[in-house]
């Protein structure tokens, strides 16, 4: 087995196991009962392990290693040619990129008012800051799946739409619309 054979491998499981765990309460699988936060959910999750797919090859580009072949499998895998491949590891890595900065944010207050906290005492009521910063989130990640059919072809889009709908959701019990 190579080592792209393997971080695909790896990209699978990740997927699956996040999915496994996000559908884990028992939500039956329906094509006409999808929540859109199911779906912005897969989105988000594909997109997350498309940017970690990202910079890895690109460390391995750094290595002298087979960056390039673990795109290509990557493009293969998903029907994509390598400019919609390319642009879509792009918009991966820049909503990552985002996301962790509001992440942090999040962590930071979050950190702060259990440090405020005395045991046994009810915890505050959340934040409006901390609202605000999941909705800020979800904006980002549904602004990022808005831009997806203008950032791909319509062949390439049509291809991911195909993958996200048949692979990842299936491994994991649901089928999207």
């Amino acid at each position: 087995m190579t080592n792209i054979q393997r971080l695909l491998m790896i990209a699978a499981t990740i997927s699956t196991a996040g999915l496994t765990g996000l559908f884990a309460q028992g939500t039956p699988a329906s094509t006409a009962n999808t929540p859109p936060d199911t779906e912005l959910a897969l989105h988000h999750l594909f997109l997350h392990n498309s940017a970690i797919l990202h910079r890895k090859a690109g460390e391995m580009d750094v290595t002298g290693s087979a960056g390039a072949g673990l795109r290509n499998a990557f493009a293969a895998k998903l029907g994509l040619n390598g400019r919609d491949s390319a642009a879509l590891l792009s918009l991966a890595a820049r909503l990552d990129s985002q996301v962790t900065a509001l992440d942090q944010q999040a962590s930071a207050m979050i950190a702060n008012i259990r440090s405020q906290h005395k045991p046994g005492t009810l915890l505050p009521p959340i934040p409006q800051d901390l609202i605000n910063l999941e909705r800020a989130r979800t904006a980002l990640v549904r602004a990022a799946m808005d831009s997806l059919p203008t950032a791909l072809s319509p062949a390439g889009y049509g291809a991911l739409e195909k993958y996200l709908h048949a692979a990842p959701a299936s491994a994991a019990g649901v089928t999207l619309p």
